[in-house]
């Protein structure tokens, strides 16, 4: 308005709103005064409580009515909606300050979980049933070796996927390094601590694994592998680039393995092996191209991957 006056804002609602449902809020204070210079603004810092306390993406919605004081006053109507993101902690590392992009993934697996390892097994499913990727093993495409030459930090084109996703809605080409690095970056966007693992093996130059169902893939087939990166966290491995046909007990499992220990995961010795079966579970059927008996266990050692930052590209 042209002249100064002071006009009486209440909220008349606030909800927030996920594929989960819908939650009322309470806002405070529910009812204040301003005061406008002539033809100026005023504002209002309002309080936002009741929202759910459990990962979540969704709409904020807050209703209100401004009413000018005094007789005659001019009044408004109307609701000031945002989106908000609600992750378990603080996002960690480069992903803070969190990219928006990768909140919609990491939040949408995790979508109503609590605790750090509730995230971890929901995101690590979350990445194998999205389906964005189409898992190959061969080079890297999205993961940058350290420009200094080391062999223990890397560089993520973090941009680079979302412009391949945006041009290819479906899927887009990866090894397990682009894979692992990824849900380690939805971990972190997340706040749950992580970081990626590549598993090599010992005295041979290869292994071939048991049947896995690729990340993208319709069928089962057995990769052969020099090395293999999944993520890690506390010792426990995740692994979002296969999924496993059995558990660590020889049970179907048909999903991609998230909190199995990293010894079992590469291999563990099957308690009942049928007839014609491997005596191991895990990763690791055997040495590819060896003279090796099937069965013998592929001895192993691991590196910590550290993503310390993106590659940007104009």
């Amino acid at each position: 308005m042209s002249t100064a006056h002071t006009a009486t804002l209440s909220i008349t609602g606030a909800s927030y709103t996920t594929s989960l449902g819908t939650t009322n809020l309470s806002i405070t204070p529910s009812s204040s005064q301003l005061n406008f210079p002539s033809s100026g603004e005023d504002e209002e810092t309002l309080t936002v409580s009741g929202l759910p306390n459990y990962v979540a993406k969704g709409a904020l919605l807050i209703n209100f009515t401004l009413v000018a004081d005094g007789p005659g006053g001019t009044s408004l109507s109307g609701g000031v909606g945002a989106e908000v993101f609600l992750t378990e902690s603080s996002p960690l590392g480069i992903q803070n300050p969190v990219w928006r992009d990768v909140l919609e993934d990491a939040c949408g697996w995790a979508i109503g979980q609590s605790g750090a390892e509730n995230c971890r097994m929901a995101s690590t499913a979350g990445l194998y049933d999205s389906y964005f990727f189409y898992y190959e093993s061969a080079q890297p495409i999205y993961t940058v070796e350290s420009p200094d030459g080391s062999r223990v930090h890397q560089y993520y084109r973090l941009q680079h996927l979302f412009e391949a996703r945006a041009s290819y809605p479906y899927q887009t080409n990866a090894d397990c390094s682009d894979i692992a690095n990824y849900l380690m970056i939805a971990f972190k966007a997340l706040g749950v601590t992580g970081d990626a693992r590549r598993h090599f093996p010992v005295g041979v130059p290869a292994f071939q694994t048991h049947f896995l169902r690729g990340l993208g893939h319709v069928g089962t087939t057995s990769f052969n592998f020099a090395y293999h990166q999944t993520g890690a966290a506390s010792g426990l491995i995740y692994d979002s680039a296969a999924a496993q046909l059995l558990d660590l007990s020889g049970n179907s499992y048909d999903a991609a393995p998230a909190g199995w220990t990293e010894a079992g995961y590469w291999q563990t010795p099957h308690p009942n092996p049928p007839p014609g079966a491997s005596e191991y579970l895990g990763l690791v059927w055997r040495p590819y191209q060896s003279t090796v008996p099937e069965g013998e266990e592929v001895f192993r050692t691991s590196s910590t991957k550290i993503v310390v930052g993106y590659v940007i590209e104009n």
